[in-house]
């Protein structure tokens, strides 16, 4: 930063809307044509204003993106000891958590390119899963809330999210005639609808609505990404829908491969031995690989080896927790 490394000028974007916004200029930046939110709802950054004003500076906006990521190890701690009732094995969880080689890359792209404030939304989301499991329905929806604040692109995560607590709860509620136990299963059904409605219902204004509304009427920018499939999200949702071929094309490719592998392996391929909450996020992978997106390359010789290292580092923890339950 002190020596202009930074390449991508959205760091500096960021920090304007923050300056912007402070001084009476509007939600705005020199990268943007029109007020920003033309390009995506986010504004959870504008958070951070109370601090900017006693430290104006944008490695405020990398320490305290730094910092929320850290913390994403508290609630899986938490949903760690709940479910294996071991304070040894949540320890070992959350430290795989903070090992966990996707959470370092996205560190290392905040601090050697740009700031990202969709970073935000991860502890945000695991605080609200936690809540969530905790059938805390007001304190989960408010984080959720706070969650679609990072970015309008987590509405794809907990649609599918609050419908697998909906299916999930009603087996369990048919599994049982206990009072206490239906009761509370009835309560998480209905938390579950609701957030899948409730995000359905937001990723559709925002991308039908609230984006182009912003932009002057037109299309939002990212559709273009999706130009195989059609020029509207109407359009592309359409095709894909009804081209199935046209769709695993794309998909089943060496990068799309890779790219599972490296979410995965890290982690030992635990995430396969639940695969109904493995499938919340697939209708986020299909997006992600089925846009204009570049391949995924090995990158340079230091994320290599700490891709190694983070892999193997987590994998020990991971059988050390294993070793801890058994």
């Amino acid at each position: 930063y002190r020596g202009l490394w930074i390449p991508n000028g959205e760091s500096a974007m960021y920090e304007e809307h923050l300056w912007n916004v402070l001084h009476g200029k509007g939600f705005r930046s020199y990268l943007d044509q029109g007020l920003f939110l033309g390009e995506h709802i986010q504004v959870i950054h504008l958070a951070l204003i109370p601090l900017y004003v006693l430290w104006p500076s944008h490695l405020l906006l990398e320490l305290a993106e730094s910092f929320a990521l850290a913390i994403t190890a508290l609630p899986v701690y938490w949903i760690t000891r709940r479910h294996t009732h071991s304070e040894r094995a949540a320890a070992w969880m959350s430290l795989a958590a903070l090992m966990y080689f996707p959470l370092h890359y996205l560190d290392i792209a905040i601090d050697f390119k740009t700031f990202r404030p969709i970073s935000f939304g991860v502890p945000l989301l695991m605080f609200a899963i936690d809540q969530m499991e905790r059938g805390r329905g007001g304190t989960m929806g408010v984080l959720f809330a706070a969650t679609l604040m990072a970015k309008e692109d987590f509405a794809i995560v907990m649609a599918p999210l609050g419908m697998w607590l909906f299916l999930t709860q009603w087996r369990s509620r048919l599994r049982t005639r206990q009072p206490e136990v239906r009761a509370a299963s009835g309560r998480l059904m209905i938390y579950g609808a609701a957030t899948a409605v409730m995000a359905t219902i937001y990723l559709l204004l925002v991308v039908k609505v609230l984006i182009p509304w912003f932009r002057g009427g037109e299309v939002v920018h990212y559709a273009r990404y999706f130009s195989r499939f059609g020029e509207t999200p109407t359009e592309i949702v359409s095709n894909m829908a009804t081209q199935p071929g046209l769709l695993l094309g794309e998909l089943f490719t060496a990068g799309t491969i890779v790219y599972a592998l490296r979410v995965l392996v890290p982690l030992g391929g635990a995430p396969l031995l639940s695969p109904t909450r493995l499938v919340v996020g697939a209708p986020l992978f299909v997006l992600l690989w089925s846009g204009a997106f570049a391949p995924v390359r090995a990158g340079p010789p230091y994320v290599r080896a700490l891709s190694f290292l983070a892999a193997r580092f987590t994998v020990a923890c991971l059988v050390l927790l294993a070793l801890s339950l058994a």
